[in-house]
């Protein structure tokens, strides 16, 4: 019924469902405190209101739900997003131009720490990485990571970043284990499509070497190492894009592991130029290795190279085997290495 809609512009119909909504209700309606959510919440809110009949009689229906506590406290804050949604009054607007550019700011030094230890590769935490917010206290101390010290000093030495690290929310210091890891994924993510960029701005000539090789770690984990060789403008470029665990250490597990790793990239293994491996069986196979594998998963020719590296040290070490002399030599140098780092 038309009618029904003049002076309710809180109530709306669902053909599909034949039944009537609060559209306040349902966007903005409170019920923490309602002990429970009423019948007359549940219709207009989820199920849906269709008692037709009674829907105009006094202590029933609309007349009885529009008058509910609940239902003038959405139409309050329905009115309000309504009015700031009109004059564009956004809720970043009400907060004071200064504290948003106070938090920016914030965030961008924490941004260029976490940034700096990454490009030194110095572990950022350890176990009792607090720091004191309230009282500031910006002594260092040997408890505390590279990066709650380095918190520390650059408030030492910045006092716009000091003005910020007092007014900072405690829900919003953004100092957690969790965050440092997400802001290192984020820029990650963005040198690889800065990468990716550089490779497909090339246009025609997008093509790239494939260079992978695999090392055990100090958990006795496997990884997988993906290095990319390309050409721009004449200057050769040389980018990692990947260090990955591995699962399996057949052929097929790493040839799938570098496939996926370039499809994650958005970059099209169709493209490889060639390939450049160590000289095991696993990576240089002629008929199971991973440079055979992936020529017949992408059905073309692709030129597999030993790793020239690779070949020096197998040089070296066949050296050594039959020169005493050269042997005694590496060992020496090695001592020495492990007495100057001790």
């Amino acid at each position: 019924n038309e009618k029904w809609y003049v002076n309710r512009p809180w109530l709306e119909y669902s053909v599909k469902a034949d039944k009537g909504f609060c559209f306040p209700c349902r966007m903005y309606a409170c019920l923490d405190n309602t002990g429970g959510m009423v019948a007359d919440m549940f219709f207009f809110i989820k199920s849906g209101f269709c008692n037709w009949k009674n829907a105009l009689s006094q202590g029933n229906g609309f007349i009885k739900h529009e008058n509910s506590l609940v239902h003038l406290n959405a139409m309050v804050d329905w009115t309000a997003a309504r009015t700031r949604e009109a004059t564009g009054a956004t809720i970043a607007a009400l907060v004071s131009s200064a504290q948003i550019e106070r938090n920016r700011y914030y965030l961008k030094t924490l941004a260029k720490i976490i940034q700096f230890a990454v490009i030194n590769e110095l572990h950022l935490r350890e176990d009792q990485d607090i720091i004191n917010f309230k009282d500031l206290d910006l002594t260092l101390n040997n408890s505390s990571g590279i990066f709650i010290n380095l918190i520390k000093f650059t408030a030492g030495q910045d006092p716009k970043f000091k003005d910020a690290l007092k007014t900072i929310p405690k829900n919003a210091k953004y100092t957690s284990a969790e965050i440092q890891n997400e802001t290192i994924d984020i820029m990650k993510n963005m040198v690889l499509k800065d990468i990716v960029e550089d490779i497909q701005k090339n246009g025609d000539v997008k093509f790239f070497c494939l260079k992978c090789d695999t090392t055990r770690d100090a958990v006795n984990v496997e990884n997988l190492s993906t290095v990319l060789c390309y050409s721009v403008d004449g200057e050769a470029k040389e980018r990692l894009i990947g260090v990955a665990q591995l699962h399996g250490l057949t052929a097929e597990d790493i040839a799938q592991q570098i496939l996926k790793d370039l499809q994650e990239l958005g970059l099209d293994p169709q493209d490889t130029l060639c390939s450049c491996f160590d000289g095991a069986k696993v990576m240089s196979g002629c008929k199971g290795g991973v440079q055979k594998l992936l020529q017949e998963k992408l059905n073309k020719e692709i030129p597999y190279t030993h790793c020239l590296n690779h070949q020096l040290h197998l040089v070296v070490t066949h050296v050594c085997e039959k020169s005493s002399g050269v042997a005694d030599m590496f060992s020496n140098c090695n001592s020495l290495y492990k007495f100057f780092v001790a």
